[in-house]
């Protein structure tokens, strides 16, 4: 069976299926894409479950994928759908929460398949909650950082059954964007800024919840960043990528406001597809997290060249050896980050040899290709293929 002809929606007894509930944008989603694209070169049959939010930004039956599309379904309608659909499979491999518990309940409900996670974020579960089914119904648990894994560990998992492989995406393309993209992107953000203004750029998502308030702590630390610029003697712009919509805007404007940073330096670009070209506008690239599974925001602007500042936090302590290939921050620490920011804005020499060691760094250990052969080299250790005649 050819898993790979366009529009294929038979089962395939050797087909990995990435179970995906986001939709196409999340850090998480880049490097299961990433992931499949690597498997599919080393010769594994790879399969994706998806919605329809995915498949929007990602034409996955033009890559010649196989397909199962899935529908949001009430109640248990939709562990049922995964259930009835994913039987066969050599595996499944899901990568976020929502994916998570629809594999959960789809094994709840009888599936037999094996079921992996792949887990980006700190784990949260409860040691006496959820962790017992995962002890019960989940095979094995892939780690993007060693703190996730510590954090999975922590909460009862077993450390048997838990691997660390860093996550990653194809870096080439960062390290080497299209000139042209680049000068048309200049052109469309920053031809109103002085020439010489530095542009400092943060790649994280943003989100405005229902008990959201100007003063509010954020997981991404754009509050400590604002903060921190409001320190800043410096000329600055921020080139804020990541947030999608005009309520984000706005909110994230209102943030910059109450902690002293002038919002209109403060540019949006929306979603971007192709970021490549858009870290290569940045002179500084931050990302001062409160909780970071990994930290893909400083893997891409350190393969871009772009000298990283961020927090000491999560997996983002494996991703920058501080003074070597980044500066790292104490968690939440916005003059810490403002004194980091003024060194590297302020230290031309400094600045361009952090971005040239973390560049070597970030292209030698977060590769898409080094992610992908090690999770191919778990699944045959762990679950060899089944046999053309199952």
């Amino acid at each position: 069976m050819n898993t790979r002809s366009a529009g294929s929606e038979r089962h395939d007894t050797r087909a990995v299926v990435q179970l995906i509930a986001g939709d196409g944008r999340g850090g998480a989603d880049r490097i299961a894409l990433a992931l499949g694209e690597g498997l599919r070169a080393l010769g594994l049959p790879v399969a994706f479950a998806v919605f329809p939010e995915f498949l929007e930004r990602h034409d996955l039956r033009a890559q010649g994928y196989t397909l199962y599309p899935l529908t949001r379904r009430r109640g248990m309608g939709g562990a049922r759908d995964v259930r009835r659909r994913l039987a066969d499979a050599r595996l499944i491999l899901s990568h976020d929460s929502g994916s998570r518990h629809l594999a959960l309940n789809a094994r709840l409900l009888g599936l037999s398949t094996p079921i992996w996670f792949m887990r980006h974020c700190i784990s949260g579960t409860s040691r006496f909650g959820g962790v017992q089914l995962h002890r019960l119904l989940i095979q094995r648990q892939i780690a993007v950082s060693h703190s996730v894994a510590e954090s999975l560990m922590a909460s009862g998992y077993p450390a048997s059954r838990v691997d660390t492989v860093h996550g990653g995406v194809a870096l080439a393309p960062f390290a080497s964007p299209d000139a042209a993209e680049v000068a048309a992107l200049r052109e469309r953000w920053l031809a109103d800024v002085p020439p010489g203004t530095p542009i400092i750029g943060m790649v994280a998502r943003f989100n405005v919840y229902p008990a959201w308030h100007a003063a509010a702590t954020d997981l991404k630390g754009y509050d400590v960043l604002f903060a921190a610029l409001a320190r800043l003697t410096l000329p600055w712009r921020l080139l804020v990528v990541g947030p999608k919509d005009a309520a984000d805007f706005t909110a994230l404007r209102a943030m910059a406001a109450h902690h002293g940073a002038d919002p209109q330096r403060l540019i949006f670009t929306g979603f971007v597809e192709r970021m490549g070209p858009v870290y290569a506008l940045m002179d500084l690239n931050v990302l001062p997290s409160r909780s970071e599974g990994l930290g893909l925001g400083a893997i891409e602007g350190m393969a871009a060249g772009v000298a990283t500042v961020a927090s000491a936090s999560g997996g983002l302590r494996e991703v920058i050896t501080p003074g070597e290939t980044g500066l790292a921050v104490p968690e939440g620490n916005a003059h810490a980050l403002a004194d980091a920011l003024h060194t590297l804005l302020s230290e031309a020499q400094t600045r361009q040899v952090l971005a040239t060691q973390g560049q070597r760094a970030a292209l030698e250990r977060f590769d898409a290709a080094r992610m992908s052969a090690r999770v191919a080299e778990l699944i045959d250790l762990h679950h060899p293929a089944r046999s053309a005649a199952q």
